[in-house]
């Protein structure tokens, strides 16, 4: 009976029990380490569920896991599945430090009192749950369809997490140098379960770099740990909370959720090959930006259309958004300066300007996207569309704001974008974008060309402060000339690399100057 559900062809196979019942087909059952289930245990090439939900641990030994995934069954590992209890458990613990602290300073009277405080809050702290195990597996969804574009950070960070002994690449099937080769070569991608593994070791290993550097002592963090309290025991014990005794290890755990769960497996890998910066810094830099875009808010916003929003959509919206995140981050980190001028105060005055500027965003949805849009009610379809528009907007605006923050400019949104289109900038950044780089030499160096095309940019909005004569027309027609001709020689598969990098140059250095 046991092997027949295993094998059964239907939606979802949902494993609550103890032991190991799937095992890959190149493995033994001694391998698999459950004697008691030997009898019963199916491979995975005879799973014909859809789905797999794995609820209890080791349902299925991770080789078997990675061969269902290759045969086209959906599924994760047993730690994203019922991750809920384990969070619920570190809620409750966490909770109970809290009000026992409490008990003992007499803010709270006995047992009782503080049974009836978890009891009040229970709901809240089990949306909390919920919501973490929701964003984990969104994360995942997330970094499926990224992984074909980030592959090479992914290799950089499989032998990083290699170095630190994380795991053994065997028994956590993390594919060995040669079968990356060859993957790089193919789909440029890992299965699943796979991507599961590499996402809880750099949680793992994240979280303790944070604690072994002393990171996030600055008050401004304590706004993390409040969060994951209940909202009404926060605002009512916040001085409390902030002196919990697992405060560093608290905030350290939701930073690097975060950053995992939005901006992806790979993000930090990614900022240090292009800035070298650290991770701490990366962190830092990017939760300051999340509170100051208000990027919860803007996440959020294309949920509005509810149970109609296709995942298609709604994923290719927030890859759309982290990227752009990603640049501002990376202009940043690069000038780390400009890091103070982030104050949450401007955070409204550049709301304003994102608001005034999303006019000005002339981005169109792809055919694919538009087809599922009709899906919607004219309003929540409009919704959509904003959002996208929105966030295309989003790094250019941040421009503006930083430049007149910083420099004392006064650049105006109109005249921004209106020198974006006239001087094809965004076929610029379009080119740059379609690079593919394949050493960290490259990232390094397209690094490099992108910070030339923000300085080009730059400089061309500086031109408008100059004085009509001919002189002046002249240098913005060569500069007009040289970006038709990189245009143009990227449309015949003519440009490489060191020419883009050669005639930008040439506009700055010469034409510019």
């Amino acid at each position: 009976m046991i092997r027949a559900i295993l094998r059964a062809p239907v939606d979802l196979l949902w494993n609550g029990g103890i032991g190991t019942y799937v095992k890959a087909s190149s493995e033994t059952d001694f391998q698999a380490g459950d004697p008691a289930n030997d009898r019963v245990r199916v491979n995975a090439s005879e799973v014909r569920a859809k789905v797999v939900g794995e609820g209890g641990n080791l349902g299925f030994t991770q080789a078997a896991r990675v061969e269902a995934a290759e045969n086209g069954v959906h599924l994760n590992t047993d730690a994203i599945d019922n991750s809920g209890g384990v969070n619920m458990s570190d809620h409750e613990v966490n909770l109970k430090i809290l009000l026992d602290i409490l008990r003992r300073k007499r803010i709270i009277k006995d047992i009782d009192d503080r049974n009836a405080i978890i009891k009040k809050y229970e709901k809240e702290e089990i949306d909390l749950v919920l919501r973490q195990n929701y964003l984990n597996n969104l994360g995942l969804s997330l970094d499926m369809r990224r992984q074909p574009a980030q592959f090479i950070y992914i290799r950089a960070l499989i032998k990083f997490l290699n170095r630190q002994g994380l795991f053994d690449r065997a028994r956590d099937c993390i594919p060995f140098e040669a079968d990356l080769d060859k993957l790089e070569h193919e789909s440029r991608a890992l299965p699943r379960p796979v991507l599961c593994a590499l996402i809880g070791f750099t949680k793992l290993v994240g979280t303790q770099m944070f604690l072994d550097y002393g990171a996030f002592a600055d008050p401004w963090f304590d706004r993390f740990i409040l969060r994951y309290f209940p909202a009404g025991l926060s605002k009512k014990y916040s001085e409390h909370i902030r002196r919990h005794p697992l405060k560093r290890e608290i905030i350290a755990t939701e930073i690097i959720n975060e950053i995992v769960n939005h901006a992806g497996l790979v993000f930090c890998q990614r900022m240090i090959m292009a800035t070298g910066r650290s991770l701490t810094e990366i962190a830092d830099t990017y939760m300051r930006l999340s509170e100051f875009l208000k990027l919860d808010e803007m996440r959020t916003s294309i949920e509005t259309a509810g149970e109609w929003l296709h995942p298609n959509l709604h994923h290719e919206y927030l890859i759309f958004l982290e990227e752009k995140v990603y640049q501002i981050a990376k202009k940043l980190l690069l000038n780390p300066e400009n890091l103070k001028l982030l104050d949450e105060k401007d955070s409204v005055r550049f709301s304003k300007m994102l608001n005034e500027a999303g006019i000005r965003s002339r981005y169109r949805l792809s055919r694919k996207l538009r087809i599922i849009l009709r899906i919607l009610s004219d309003e929540d379809a409009h919704g959509v569309v904003n959002a996208f528009k929105r966030v295309d907007i989003l790094e250019d605006t941040f421009s503006i704001f930083l430049n007149n923050r910083n420099a004392g400019d006064n650049w105006q949104i109109v005249e921004y974008f209106s020198i974006l289109q006239q001087y094809r900038i965004k076929e610029l950044r379009q080119i740059l974008k379609e690079l593919k780089a394949t050493s960290n030499w490259e990232i390094r160096f397209f690094s490099k060309l992108d910070t030339g095309i923000e300085k080009l940019t730059s400089a061309i909005v500086g031109l408008r402060s100059m004085k009509d004569d001919g002189s002046h027309n002249e240098k913005k027609q060569k500069v007009k000339n040289m970006i038709r001709d990189i245009i143009d020689l990227h449309d015949r598969n003519a440009l490489s690399v060191a020419a883009f990098y050669e005639m930008l140059e040439y506009v700055n250095e010469q034409v510019l100057r």
